[in-house]
């Protein structure tokens, strides 16, 4: 040790990050195997309601709704509209 010179520890952060980093890696797999596996359970239950996209029939003419009413305009020189000058 040099007198008058205080030596503190210094800490060896790169090491402290891989540590960290690979932590985070450990944890993003667990959650994932844990998502998987729920999703697997789910997928193999027995009681699950099945659910079948097909397409609709076509409406009946009985079943189609009536046409909405719509204003009738004269077809004249000012672009259909009904004004008068």
């Amino acid at each position: 040790m040099i007198p008058g010179r205080r030596w503190t520890r210094i800490a060896n952060y790169k090491k402290m990050y891989f540590d960290l980093a690979a932590r985070v890696a450990d944890a993003i797999e667990l959650l994932i195997e844990a998502q998987q596996n729920a999703e697997n359970q789910y997928m193999e239950e027995d009681d699950m309601p099945a659910i079948t996209l097909a397409p609709q029939p076509p409406e009946t003419p009985d079943q189609t709704p009536a046409p909405e009413a719509h204003p009738t305009t004269d077809n004249d020189d000012n672009g259909g509209s009904a004004e008068t000058s």
